[in-house]
């Protein structure tokens, strides 16, 4: 004989009651078991709108205290009033600052009439003004960034807060020398350097990072230029842009004279003009690597550099001709204050100080030497100067 649980269709066993003790659940959701995925999905995005909600008022709370913290004496006005944090208003000073910090170096090897120059350039800098009708603030060779770039002196390092010497493109030490060459005054500031490749001696008193070093007087020209005494001596030129080019416009004027009067110029280093060529020849190298892989500057697009032919300011290249000689000097400080966005571009005393030369190179150098002097210069074809023939060798 059949149960009666047996007699019972499979449907009418689930549409009755559960017996007691069953461990069959109660709730409708166990009858459907598709609807309890539904109830779960909608409570799940119901939890989270309410969560959005909540950080949103949260968020917005905060910004506006943000915003209502704001000096608006201290940053440029906006279209919109959100809150400036603080990468923000440091790339704003940045900017700011690179607008009005121009770093020009004067890029030469030693006997490229440095001295000469820098009287011109500073005449030219200090003629110049503003929109506004402020004079730019000029200052040759800078205290600040000769410790910066050069090492030298300590006491330098030791009025921006540095008891040691840091590396050259040390973060601190790059915003601390530009905090002090280039204040946010409202000014613009025209910073020149002009020490010349190689600078100092081996027992300089000037604290370099690198010394000129005893080892070149026995190594060729490519030794030199592929040595680390070489490359970092008086200063490491691709470190100086990377770390400084975010802070200021950097700018370069290459000087080249005629390479014998160059190296009658200081005919007497290195144990005599031969070697002393050497060594030249060796930074000219350093030089032109330098200024191969960094013509235009990445930020801007424009020039990084402009070659400057000193043999153009003598009178003896005219012929002494006085007219030629004021066209040509004329050009040369149309075309510097051209590429440095300089907006006076005459200059009617800026060679009052200039003086020529009288030396003769053939005498200073000697017969002997002027033979092996000229294959030197010979063999800096298509090196020096770095570009074309617009300068004579």
């Amino acid at each position: 004989m059949s149960s009666i649980s047996s007699r019972t269709p499979t449907s009418a066993r689930y549409r009755s009651s559960p017996e007691i003790g069953s461990s069959r659940p109660h709730s409708w959701i166990s009858a459907l078991p598709w609807e309890k995925y539904i109830f779960i999905a909608l409570t799940a995005l119901i939890c989270s709108m309410l969560i959005v909600i909540i950080t949103y008022r949260r968020d917005y709370s905060v910004r506006q205290a943000g915003t209502n913290q704001i000096d608006p004496r201290t940053i440029a006005i906006r279209d919109v009033n959100i809150p400036v944090y603080k990468n923000e208003v440091t790339e704003q000073i940045r900017e700011e600052q690179k607008k009005n910090c121009q770093i020009i170096y004067v890029l030469g090897v030693e006997g490229a009439t440095h001295h000469g120059f820098a009287p011109i350039l500073e005449y030219l800098a200090k003629s110049q003004i503003d929109s506004a009708g402020i004079p730019y603030d000029v200052v040759m060779s800078s205290p600040p960034l000769k410790f910066g770039l050069f090492g030298w002196f300590k006491s330098h390092g030791n009025r921006l807060g540095f008891s040691e010497t840091p590396p050259i493109d040390d973060p601190d030490l790059v915003r601390k020398v530009v905090a002090d060459i280039c204040p946010l005054d409202g000014r613009k500031h025209i910073i020149v350097e002009d020490n010349s490749f190689p600078c100092g001696q081996e027992d300089d008193i000037r604290s370099y990072r690198v010394h000129r070093d005893h080892n070149w007087l026995s190594m060729t020209p490519e030794e030199i230029a592929n040595s680390e005494t070489g490359k970092n001596q008086p200063t490491n030129l691709y470190a100086f842009y990377k770390a400084y080019s975010s802070y200021a416009d950097i700018k370069f004027l290459v000087l080249h004279r005629p390479y014998l009067e160059t190296i009658a110029s200081h005919a007497s280093w290195d144990n005599g003009p031969i070697i002393h060529s050497n060594i030249i020849r060796g930074f000219m190298i350093v030089l032109r690597r330098f200024l191969d892989s960094h013509i235009i500057d990445p930020t801007t697009g424009k020039q990084l550099w402009l070659l400057i032919c000193v043999e153009k300011h003598f009178a003896k290249f005219y012929n002494f001709d006085e007219s030629a000689v004021l066209e040509g000097r004329r050009k040369m400080l149309y075309d510097v204050a051209q590429f440095l966005d300089w907006p006076i571009k005459e200059c009617t005393h800026c060679f009052d100080s200039w003086h020529e030369s009288t030396k003769d190179y053939a005498v200073t150098l000697g017969r002997k030497n002027l033979q092996i002097l000229s294959e030197h210069m010979k063999s800096l074809n298509g090196i020096w100067p770095p570009t074309g023939k617009q300068c004579r060798l």
